[in-house]
């Protein structure tokens, strides 16, 4: 699956396609909704995933070895039924955080740079930091 900034309304699309009919469908297996860089090694890994029979959204930190990402112990995991309140909340955060000027409005904010797996090129000895 493509990784991508991602959005609430991808995770509302994700979800709602397991609804048939009024009740809701177990996640049959693991779904990578999208992943977001943290830093050069690392990324914040959102999924959808059903442990003992609860579905769940998490969110984790997954970090960069030998064998691809790996999962770190740095994260949540939540039933997926408070994820419409849990996507009001990060709205109100997010509403906040351009109040306070912490980050601009949509149109300021550009999209996190898709990871790659190759190490960035050594800075140009010519060029200052």
């Amino acid at each position: 699956m493509a990784k991508t900034r991602g959005s609430a309304e991808a995770v509302i699309i994700v979800f709602h396609t397991r609804v048939q009919h009024g009740a809701a469908m177990p996640i049959e297996e693991d779904i990578i909704v999208g992943s977001i860089p943290k830093n050069q090694r690392e990324e914040v890994r959102v999924t959808l995933s059903n442990f003992k029979g609860h579905d769940l959204l998490g969110a984790r930190i997954w970090y960069k070895s030998g064998e691809g990402f790996r999962p770190t112990s740095k994260g949540i995991s939540v039933n997926v039924k408070i994820l419409p309140e849990l996507i009001g909340l990060l709205e109100e955060a997010e509403k906040k955080a351009i109040e306070l000027g912490v980050i601009g409005g949509e149109d300021e904010v550009p999209p996190p740079p898709e990871p790659n797996d190759e190490p960035p090129p050594p800075p140009d000895p010519g060029e200052e930091e």
